[in-house]
């Protein structure tokens, strides 16, 4: 964004700026995808980048991770065995969205060889 010397900001440059900058988060990278496809790359090419042991979400089932997982199912991708460290093993990578209440409460469907999936959510609710 473009100030002008008494403090101000140009609306033009403004209104061409990203929502992060124009919202004042400055200073991280950011990458923009073209579609949903784009973006899913990005995402596991951030995973290969880093190589993380854990995967974190917030309700890992429904949102976060399952919403990815279930995204990507939806254009086709097999997120889940793309995530994974083994991605030929497809037996073992696994994502089950629709589950008993009592299996969405306690544990993990979310089955990524080589990572640990956990649900931040249930952390705290037991916090």
């Amino acid at each position: 964004i473009h100030r002008a010397n008494t403090g101000s900001i140009d609306p033009e440059r403004q209104r061409k700026a990203p929502l992060l900058v124009r919202s004042g988060v400055t200073g991280l990278p950011v990458t923009y995808a073209a579609d949903e496809n784009k973006l899913l790359d990005e995402l596991l090419l951030l995973v290969r980048r880093f190589d993380p042991d854990i995967l974190i979400g917030y309700e890992v089932q429904m949102r976060s991770w399952g919403y990815l997982l279930q995204r990507a199912s939806a254009l086709g991708k097999d997120l889940c065995q793309r995530l994974s460290r083994i991605p030929g093993d497809s037996k073992e990578n696994r994502f089950h969205a629709a589950r008993d209440e009592y299996g969405a409460d306690t544990m993990s469907e979310i089955n990524i060889i080589g990572r640990i999936t956990l649900n931040l959510w249930r952390i705290m609710k037991t916090e």
